[in-house]
């Protein structure tokens, strides 16, 4: 009889009680062991967990688990024995407070199987070491590795030289293109299996053309695909499926185009865009030639001005935009934050700021205290009103100037003394305004005004203007332009002095054709109240039919630009330095000096492009360095310190000084080493017949494959293009048609790995059928090629039917029973679409001599029968949980 089982008491680390002395405890989260010793939390003692250990394997050396706070995380990192040791060693560690930074774990001693490590300095004297890919820097005292890939190349070292090889077994990553053909006793496609070409889907053509892989179907790759190039698809559409795409490049680029030079008629409509089928767009983006994706689309999409509705360069989006924000209502167009809202006719702010262009309406709900205010209110929706609950501009107050208390009037008074002031309890302006007198500080207020004169209280829209407005400090009111429909009385003194006209309603701004210079009006002084007297001067003339402006002096100007007529700026000046700066082309024969034309010409952060020679006759100085006086030929003492040497000069004596060093390089490979070799020494990097073979020109080692490669034991690449592939001795083995990729053998087909069938029936016409697997695999779908299991529920029965005969053809069968959920054996079935029909269905006896059950308890003998006795086995018992 089986034994019973013990469970001890187990649960979560969080949980784990005081455990009494001796008594076990297990937590099911972190895997850990305890044991008690007085009932008390704090005193459980631990005894070990998975989570420091790396548990060794028949392969696998072991290793110690160094982990992470239990607030961190759970990583870790592992000291890990080797797979396989000829011995027993220990490896002594330094002191704590030896070693400086940078040093390394150098191995100084061994005695008695123990190995003593200090931290020792890495030597100095480096030089740098360049290889088809990559470029590393050497620094000697370390060791120079000349390391093959496994299954592609094998290096040894013997004397001084490196011997580069094959491998017995040969794994080419890429594509072997071998120019008189390919013989092997085994030829490897892919990882599965020798001798064997198979394809997941579809055909494989093998095309032995010169160089270059073909593969004329559909492509599909099971698993990840890495490319170390550049990718070009010259398709036009390219649907990528994964989950999620990342991008390490920091630019995006759209529109760029190799075949003519990208501009704005080739960026038209680039954007993003996110499919969808459903949406109402705030606009159509949908243009002829130009934009033909769905108007559903979520787009967002850069258009060349004219494009659409476009009358400038923009980009657009045909939804909606959020920002900082997740809660937009229908009709909005931009949302900003908790409080920015814009509609197609309306702006929403919980607060504004700054100055209004224009006409805002609305109440001013959470207006400031204004103590200065103008024109503050009691009015509930005039502008400029009268004696109204809420409104913005009217006033009750009893010493207002511009107030209201009338029934009728616009701007109307029931003011005392005051000028401006209110009287408004639940107005949003103020409750006071300060009269403004001329001892305060002189500056400009403008004049506000509405649009009509009503004869009862109506709600207005404010405006001002900045060309008329008062100055209290100096009781001065300024307007650009006056004009009285009737008599002006000037109660004090009207100064000034009109020379040339009186009441002048309109001024002629005719143009003239005439082809000449007129002179330039001009006053002497811009500023103060006095009468200026009007000049003009032969010095500065203009002519109204070029348009040019003539000077025969100097033009003064503060910093601002000079730009085209259309508009385009060409250049800018600095008012206080005289700098000029140019933003377009400077376009000359001659630059000089404006003293001395034989001055040198000085470009500062700007690069120079000369057609001709560039003569420097006398020295030229780059930045704050030395001067240059000539170059030289030569390089060391006794050179002038502003010469320059040339290239060769500077190769010519670093050759000189480096053939002088004798460096003395380590040396490994795959095999054999480590060696040595002096840079006095000649390094010989040598092939092995028929599989690898170099060669030397110049300063270029090249190592490749000859002709003819003979490889010992298997290749092994991904691509190879043959019609037929042979024996080793000539007999055909297997043929591949070149119109339809399908493929023929000869003789028998042994498969060593994995054997896909993706067609609709297998047909096995044999006498007897062998099957080695243990499992048996059903009701897979075929997924890209591949058998996946079921992603949703088929309503199918699943299992083996077993055809005989008694009386009439029959079918027994082992199932699964997918309405049931449970496994079903029947001697007698019908099956329609695949599902058994167990209303009719005879279910067989089953005989056994023992029954085993794999419950929630696991699996266990539960009846058993010996010495003529059967008995129930497997009695859990339970320590409990906490």
């Amino acid at each position: 009889m089986a034994a019973p089982v013990l469970q001890i008491k187990r649960g979560l680390l969080a949980n784990l009680p005081g455990l009494r002395a001796g008594e076990p405890g297990f937590t099911t989260d972190s895997y850990d062991l305890y044991v008690g010793i007085d009932s008390t939390t704090t005193n459980n003692k631990f005894f070990g967990s998975h989570r420091y250990w790396t548990r060794g394997t028949a392969t696998t050396g072991s290793g110690v688990n160094l982990v992470e706070g239990t607030n961190n995380g759970s990583q870790y990192l592992t000291l890990k024995a080797p797979d396989s040791l000829s011995g027993i060693a220990t490896y002594q560690f330094p002191d704590s407070t030896d070693g400086s930074a940078g040093d390394y774990l150098k191995l100084t001693s061994y005695t008695a199987g123990v190995y003593a490590l200090e931290w020792a300095p890495v030597p100095s004297g480096s030089f740098t070491i360049t290889g088809d890919t990559g470029t590393d820097t050497f620094t000697t005292g370390e060791t120079l590795t000349f390391a093959g890939t496994a299954a592609e190349i094998e290096t040894s070292i013997t004397n001084n030289q490196v011997q580069i090889g094959l491998p017995n077994n040969v794994v080419v990553s890429g594509i072997l293109t071998a120019s008189s053909g390919i013989r092997a006793n085994n030829v490897r496609i892919g990882t599965n299996g020798s001798g064997t070409i198979d394809t997941l889907s579809g055909d494989l053509t093998l095309n032995s053309a010169s160089g270059t892989t073909i593969i004329d179907d559909a492509v599909t790759i099971q698993n990840n695909l890495t490319v170390n190039g550049n990718v070009t698809v010259g398709g036009t559409t390219i649907t990528l499926r994964g989950q999620d795409v990342y991008i390490e490049n920091k630019d995006i680029v759209l529109g760029y185009t190799t075949s003519i030079t990208p501009n704005d008629d080739t960026a038209n409509h680039a954007g993003v865009s996110i499919a969808s089928t459903v949406g109402s767009p705030l606009a159509n983006f949908t243009a002829s030639g130009i934009n033909t994706l769905p108007n559903t689309y979520k787009q967002l999409m850069w258009f060349k001005s004219g494009t659409l509705g476009f009358s400038t360069d923009a980009f657009a989006f045909n939804y909606g935009v959020a920002i900082g924000t997740t809660t937009m209502a229908n009709g909005v167009r931009l949302a900003v934050g908790s409080g920015v809202t814009i509609s197609d006719t309306a702006v929403s702010a919980s607060n504004f700021y700054g100055t209004f262009n224009g006409t805002v309406s609305g109440n001013a709900a959470t207006a400031s205290y204004a103590s200065t205010a103008g024109i503050a209110t009691y009015a509930n929706t005039a502008g400029i009103a009268t004696y109204a609950t809420n409104a913005g501009v009217a006033t009750y107050a009893p010493t207002a100037g511009v107030s209201t208390y009338a029934s009728t009037a616009g701007i109307a008074t029931y003011a005392t003394n005051a000028g401006v002031a209110t009287y408004a309890p639940n107005a949003g302006i103020s409750t006071q305004v300060k009269t403004v007198t001329a001892s305060d500080l002189a500056a400009t207020h403008y004049l506000t005004f509405v649009n009509s004169h009503n004869g009862t209280a109506t709600e207005e829209t404010v405006y001002t203007d900045d060309g008329i407005f008062y100055n209290p400090g100096t009781n001065t009111f300024t307007t650009q332009h006056a004009l009285f429909t009737g008599d002006v009385t000037v109660a004090g003194t009207l100064t000034g002095t009109a020379t040339t006209a009186t009441r002048a309603q309109t001024v002629d701004t005719t143009t003239t054709s005439t082809n000449s210079y007129f002179a330039v009006p001009f006053v002497s002084n811009v500023t103060g109240t006095n009468g200026e007297t009007v000049r003009v001067g032969a010095a500065l003339s203009v002519n109204p039919s070029t348009g040019d402006i003539r000077s025969k002096n100097d033009i003064v100007s503060g910093s601002g630009y000079l730009s085209s007529p259309a508009g385009t700026r060409s250049m800018f000046m600095f008012d206080t330095t005289g700098d000029v700066s140019f933003q377009g082309k400077v376009i000359a024969n001659n630059f000089r000096s404006s003293s001395n034309s034989n001055n040198t010409l000085t470009l500062t952060d700007l690069d120079a492009s000369f057609a001709r020679n560039l003569i420097i006759a006398g020295i030229a100085t780059v930045g704050t360095g030395v001067g240059i006086t000539q170059f030289s030929a030569a390089v060391g003492t006794g050179v002038s310190a502003s010469s320059v040497p040339t290239s060769k000069a500077v190769i010519d004596y670093v050759g000189t000084q480096i053939a002088a060093v004798d460096v003395t390089l380590g040396l490994t490979a795959d095999s054999g080493g480590p060696s040595t070799v002096n840079t006095s020494q000649t390094l010989t990097l040598s092939g092995t017949a028929n599989e690898i073979e170099t060669a030397v020109s110049g300063q270029t080692v090249t190592i490749g494959l000859p002709n003819s490669v003979t490889v010992t034991t298997a290749l092994t690449t991904p691509t190879v293009k043959a019609t037929n592939i042979q024996a080793n001795d000539g007999t055909s083995a297997i043929t591949i048609n070149n119109t339809t990729g399908n493929v023929s053998v000869a003789s028998s087909l042994t498969v060593n790995g994995d054997l896909t069938v993706l067609g609709s029936q297998t047909i096995v016409n044999t006498t007897q059928l062998q099957v080695e697997d243990n499992l048996i695999d059903l009701a897979l779908i075929n997924s890209g090629g591949s058998l996946v299991a079921p992603t949703s529920d088929a309503n199918i029965d699943v299992g083996v039917l077993f055809n005989y005969y008694t009386t009439a053809a029959k079918k027994a069968a082992v199932f699964w029973d997918d309405s049931t959920g449970r496994i079903g054996i029947a001697s007698d079935i019908t099956v329609t679409n695949n599902v058994v029909d167990t209303v009719t269905a005879v279910w067989a006896p089953i005989e056994i001599g023992s029954l085993w059950v794999n419950d929630c308890a696991g699996q266990s003998q539960v009846i058993n029968c010996a010495a003529g006795i059967r008995s129930l086995e497997n009695i859990t018992i339970d320590g409990g949980a906490f």
